[in-house]
């Protein structure tokens, strides 16, 4: 019988397989947007990390770029050992480089390190959300361990396709569920 982490990585595999199938990209990457930009929790924030997405993620470049000109502080996150993170403030998409993981960071030498974690909106990257928020990430525990820590001074919002939610996600006891999930179709609170 498999355990637990060989049937999360099962499940990875076979849902990352079905997001790379995604229909209409671009439409609903526009409608997550626009509802995520029209949530209260957005409009007051001051702060905002955000994860800049890959090619197959719901983009939040849209949202970065709001964010940005509406003169929030947006902090994207740069991956540091033991899966940690850190966040880091975003200046332009031109100073991101790629990572190990071949994800977008910016350059720590060059921002400002977000060290204050108050009244902060965070987006939580995933593959799949279920029902009652919990996630399906990459594998890594990154986003896992940062809400831990931070998890009474940050609010949770995952954006995700509506046909990736699943109804009930395998979850170990380390697994953190969002405060809320924005998709193409519908909002869970």
């Amino acid at each position: 019988m498999q355990n637990l982490a060989e049937n999360k990585e099962i499940l990875r595999k076979r849902l990352l397989e079905k997001r790379r199938n995604i229909q209409n990209k671009d439409e609903k990457d526009n409608t997550i947007a626009k509802q995520f930009l029209l949530l209260d929790d957005y409009i007051n924030a001051e702060v905002i990390l955000l994860y800049v997405s890959t090619n197959e993620e719901v983009s939040t470049k849209r949202v970065i770029a709001n964010a940005v000109e509406a003169g929030k502080k947006v902090f994207v996150p740069i991956c540091i050992g033991q899966h940690r993170m850190e966040f880091y403030e975003f200046t332009s998409f031109s100073e991101l480089t790629v990572s190990k993981f071949g994800i977008l960071e910016p350059n720590p030498k060059g921002s400002e390190k977000l060290e204050i974690f108050g009244d902060v909106l965070c987006v939580v990257p995933a593959i799949s959300f279920d029902a009652e928020r919990y996630r399906l990430g990459y594998g890594g525990g990154y986003y896992d361990r940062f809400i831990e820590s931070y998890d009474d001074k940050i609010k949770t919002i995952g954006l995700c396709y509506e046909e990736m939610l699943s109804e009930i996600l395998p979850r170990e006891n380390h697994d953190k569920r969002v405060d809320m999930i924005i998709t193409d179709g519908k909002e869970f609170k």
